[in-house]
């Protein structure tokens, strides 16, 4: 059949699909169903917000509708520990397949809920505005959209049609209203305890450091207001503290700290702050000499932080 010649032996041919309780499942059994690609990630905060709202409408429509996750963590056991909070199914962490399916279907960044019908076609490429601002009723507009006659003569014994009192104009904000509501929680569910903070505030990426720069002992405090006199001996470099990564306000990629403009569309991102612990020098100081950075070696003039790295300039 057309379905067998699509997904189930085409795109997820060979592939273990699985749940967070180990349970396997076998693709051909997505056979007639709705199926929902979820391109997602740990570190990025629109998937940390949007997974809750996707389990949410889950949990009402999983009769017509399978999610598979596909990982882009950075990790094995970033994957499994996010995959632990997902009710759907899963393709093993860092599998070929995914890069495949990104490449097949044009996935360019983070969450993209792509969904097709069983023999691969696009139903919507996207699924993520579809089930935030309609819930379930996303699933109607879907099936108007299936190829063939799946749901051709279902009428009225439709599930998400059957009992169903006519949608009024107020359904749709309620809808959105009562799974805000739900959000706070569920968000607070996904980090880790010993990170949780004592209030709410957004989740966002970090990067490391570069493993070239110097680890030391201790961070150089800010002076005084007067430059202090020079010294026989170097003074310790000023480290500052790691910047926040940042979340790209055109395609919403989340960026490591180190990115000025956005990785996936070439955004331009937001203004990186002077160092603090620089901001005591003057110009007259730094056009004294030139300085080597510790950390990629690059010598440069009138600067307060190294312009190839970003590290700040020894005090």
């Amino acid at each position: 059949s057309s379905g067998e010649s699509g997904l189930m032996s085409g795109l997820f041919r060979g592939i273990k699909l699985f749940r967070n309780d180990g349970v396997t499942v076998d693709p051909n059994s997505l056979k007639n169903k709705i199926v929902c690609l979820y391109f997602s990630a740990s570190w990025c905060p629109p998937c940390r917000q949007f997974t809750p709202i996707l389990s949410d409408f889950y949990e009402e429509t999983q009769k017509d509708v399978e999610v598979i996750f596909l990982s882009a963590d950075k990790s094995e056991s970033e994957f499994r520990s996010y995959h632990g909070h997902m009710p759907w199914l899963a393709v093993e962490w860092n599998h070929s397949i995914i890069q495949g399916i990104s490449e097949r279907y044009k996935v360019t960044g983070l969450p993209t809920l792509l969904v097709i019908q069983d023999t691969g076609d696009v139903l919507t490429a996207d699924g993520r505005r579809d089930v935030t601002d309609k819930g379930p009723g996303a699933v109607k507009e879907w099936q108007k959209s299936w190829k063939g006659d799946r749901w051709a003569n279902l009428g009225a014994g439709n599930r998400l049609d059957a009992g169903a009192s006519p949608s009024g104009p107020g359904d749709a904000a309620t809808e959105r209203e009562k799974r805000a509501r739900a959000l706070e929680a569920r968000l607070a569910r996904l980090q880790p305890a010993e990170s949780q903070p004592e209030a709410a505030k957004p989740i966002v990426a970090t990067a490391p450091m570069p493993s070239t720069a110097p680890e030391p002992s201790t961070v150089a405090t800010a002076p005084s207001s007067t430059p202090a006199p020079a010294q026989a001996t170097p003074s310790p470099i000023a480290i500052e503290p790691e910047r926040p990564g940042w979340c790209c306000q055109t395609c919403t990629f989340a960026n490591s700290s180190n990115a000025t403009d956005c990785s996936m569309c070439a955004t331009p991102g937001p203004p990186r702050p002077p160092s603090p612990q620089n901001e005591h020098l003057t110009k007259a100081i730094r056009a004294t000499e030139q300085w080597q950075c510790a950390a990629c070696t690059l010598i440069q003039d009138d600067s307060v932080d190294c312009a190839a790295c970003g590290l700040p300039r020894p005090v």
